[in-house]
């Protein structure tokens, strides 16, 4: 047996002193680390009063942003549907809440009660509390409500004798939906601030309406409510904005809402070869546009 690993494993006396010192180095390596961890305590870092400051500073900086202003409040009596922006900051609310409770002003919300006021977003119960001593709303007498939704009748209705029909001897005055404003619309039921802004802005759009039926084309607005509110309305055709159909430029007749891009397309190379129209009539004759958009459009269109 010996013989056999002089034979095969037969090494020098510098190889044996190298494979001595590398089974040194192995055996430290294999008994060092556990004694090291035995008589070795690993030191735990604690962050809790790093994270205490951090979230106490945080909490100061928010603390700041929405009290800056109402450390220095002074209460006394105010009405909440009149009361301007500066005046709020002054009672103690946040820049945020005064904005917030002027756009719900803006949009046609009314404070019929100081409870009313903590049903806007963002007024909480402490600052109701603070306030409310302080809140005064004068009531209203039928009238006066009724004049205040309409607005000035002599300024924003007008109407002829076309415009007053009777039904069991009540008087109904028909609005002019292209003279009033969203106040006016909110006295009729079943338009609300959101319609009311609707109806409004889509007249801009169109240049006027020219038929209450129009309403139909309002976001939202269905048969049934167009039916609802039909007996109120009137419109007056000859007050719509005209589109000059030889004069506009390409900008002018795209935006509105009746033309589409590939008729406007069609408009403008028809007036390249033919230089004018002779005739409204012409966009239906020389198909630049369908039966149904030439109705609608009609109204709105002028050669000078």
């Amino acid at each position: 047996m010996l013989s056999f690993f002089n034979k095969h494993f037969k090494y020098s006396k510098r190889e044996l002193q190298g494979i001595n010192v590398l089974l040194v180095l192995i055996v430290l390596l294999l008994i060092i680390p556990p004694v090291y961890n035995r008589f070795h305590e690993n030191k735990t870092w604690d962050f809790d009063p790093f994270e205490r400051q951090i979230d106490k500073f945080i909490a100061g900086q928010n603390k700041n942003t929405e009290t800056t202003i109402s450390n220095n409040f002074q209460l006394h009596y105010f009405n909440p549907n009149k009361t301007n922006y500066t005046t709020f900051l002054k009672l103690g609310f946040t820049t945020k809440q005064a904005n917030t409770i002027i756009s719900y002003r803006n949009a046609g919300g009314k404070f019929k009660k100081p409870s009313d006021l903590k049903k806007v977003y963002g007024i909480k119960q402490s600052d109701y509390n603070r306030v409310k001593p302080y809140i005064q709303i004068p009531e209203e007498t039928k009238a006066e409500v009724l004049n205040k939704e309409r607005g000035d009748l002599d300024k924003q209705i007008k109407y002829t004798k076309e415009n007053v029909t009777y039904s069991n001897k009540t008087e109904i005055i028909k609005l002019n939906l292209n003279e009033i404003d969203s106040v006016a619309l909110l006295s009729i039921h079943g338009i609300g601030p959101v319609f009311a802004k609707r109806i409004i802005n889509y007249r801009n759009y169109l240049g006027g309406y020219y038929s209450v039926k129009q309403l139909s084309e309002v976001y939202g607005f269905n048969q049934e409510l167009l039916n609802k509110v039909s007996t109120y309305l009137t419109t007056d055709s000859t007050q719509v904005v005209s589109l000059n159909i030889n004069a506009s430029d390409f900008k002018q007749i795209n935006k509105h809402p009746y033309f589409s891009y590939s008729q406007t397309k069609a408009i403008f190379k028809y007036r390249d070869l033919m230089i004018e129209f002779k005739s409204i009539d012409e966009l239906l004759e020389n198909n630049l546009v369908d039966t149904t958009t030439f109705d609608k459009i009609k109204p709105y269109l002028t050669l000078n």
